[in-house]
């Protein structure tokens, strides 16, 4: 292939990856078929180019997370098959992991295309601008406060705001590690850029009032400024402390009704949160080798609820904790997989940070990239994020580019003196 037609193909993957990201925002459906679409475009091309990162014999090289993904999936069939969940819905909950298969086509198109900050810039942006239509949406329809004077939350272009504010973890930690951290060619027009993208993802991130975020995105902006320096650190403090004690005195965007909505389980769904999490683990501890089946576990709650003569209407949900809901779903065995996996992604992104060259854009994204794992991991403690579709795609982005740093930085060392 000549190199102008190799440029067209490198621009439409650069497109349609960008595409599928933005679609993440919009739509679930969208966003998966239009994954299993660049997923064949890849293959298809790899037919027609001679670059050796696009062949298809290298697609589907190793890329030394066989073992974790095939012991993850082991996982969830036998905590199916232990427990005789071998009905339609159960085969299609195995199947659901179809999308890990993507890893290999997601990074060779990475390694073939290059990752630039130019073009995750305009990912963020076409982001920020969605964001942007949400905000001003919301305050054109202000929402009716409901109990305790408790807002509606912002949605997007989802029901959930649940969904939602999972969706902005990627790109708010991407934002905000891309405006802090020293950028040496960046000029006054691209910082002014980043400030604006930071700035209306933080926004939106707290009108979602999606908690376990919130304060995943708090740790993760923490760990950063602690990386960059007391002076960071400390004005952050400064910043958060201002910022909450003016927003309960003002009721600013509502964040005063939200605090004292937090502060007040006893009238709240929280309530009903703690039954939830007694009820998993009480589930766990009766099945804690495979658990009842992935997904199973809130199907149970109610023969415990009953011995505990709990309402009828008691929710009956998952664990609001992504390892409680592990334990009780695939017991022991499954939870120790999915922390293997988890490890894995956050070995290597600090491998990378350590293997790439100081001050560059390479450990900068790798820097990132651990952050946005380590942030996903805290997120997991109050909600079940791994099970959010639109969360699985971003991670799944941020696992790919952790793989293509491992790839590129593996290549310069077989090619150094």
């Amino acid at each position: 292939m000549q190199p102008a037609s190799e440029s067209r193909t490198k621009l439409f993957l650069s497109v349609f990856l960008i595409a599928i990201a933005t679609l993440n925002l919009i739509s679930r459906t969208a966003t998966e078929y239009s994954f299993i679409i660049f997923i064949l475009a890849v293959i298809a091309l790899s037919t027609l180019i001679k670059k050796e990162d696009l062949q298809l014999k290298n697609i589907f090289s190793r890329l030394n997370i066989e073992w974790q993904f095939t012991i993850w999936i082991f996982a969830i069939i036998a905590s199916h098959l232990i427990n005789r969940n071998l009905n339609e819905s159960e085969i299609s909950e195995i199947g659901e992991y179809r999308w890990m298969l993507g890893i290999y086509p997601l990074v060779a198109a990475l390694l073939f295309t290059g990752v630039k900050r130019s073009g995750l810039r305009i990912f963020l942006l076409i982001i920020s601008l969605m964001n942007l239509y949400f905000f001003i949406k919301y305050f054109l329809h202000p929402p009716i406060p409901g109990v305790l004077g408790y807002p509606s939350r912002l949605t997007g272009f989802y029901a959930s705001p649940t969904d939602f504010g999972h969706t902005l973890l990627f790109p708010f930690m991407l934002s905000l590690c891309f405006l802090l951290l020293p950028d040496k060619n960046r000029s006054v027009a691209q910082f002014s850029i980043d400030v604006f993208i930071t700035t209306i993802l933080t926004t939106n991130l707290l009108l979602s009032y999606t908690r376990s975020v919130q304060l995943a995105c708090a740790i993760g902006t923490i760990i950063l400024c602690f990386h960059l320096g007391r002076k960071y650190l400390i004005s952050l403090i400064v910043v958060i402390t201002a910022f909450l004690a003016v927003s309960y005195a003002t009721n600013f965007l509502w964040m005063g009704n939200r605090i004292s909505f937090s502060l007040t389980p006893a009238k709240t769904y929280d309530t009903q949160r703690i039954h939830v999490i007694q009820g998993n683990w009480a589930v766990f501890l009766d099945n804690p080798i495979f658990g009842v089946g992935y997904h199973h576990n809130q199907k149970h709650l109610r023969s415990y609820y009953d011995k505990w003569n709990l309402p009828a209407d008691t929710l009956q949900a998952h664990a609001h904790n992504q390892y409680l809901n592990l334990l009780a779903g695939t017991g022991l065995v499954g939870t120790l997989a999915y922390l293997f996996l988890m490890g894995t992604f956050l070995y290597f992104s600090w491998k990378n940070y350590k293997n790439a060259s100081p001050n560059t854009f390479d450990q900068n994204l790798a820097l990132t990239l651990f952050l946005i794992l380590v942030s996903f991991v805290i997120a997991g403690l109050t909600d079940t994020n791994f099970e959010l579709l639109p969360a699985k795609y971003y991670l799944l982005f941020a696992w790919g580019l952790i793989l293509y740093q491992k790839q590129i930085f593996k290549a310069a060392r077989k090619e150094a003196p």
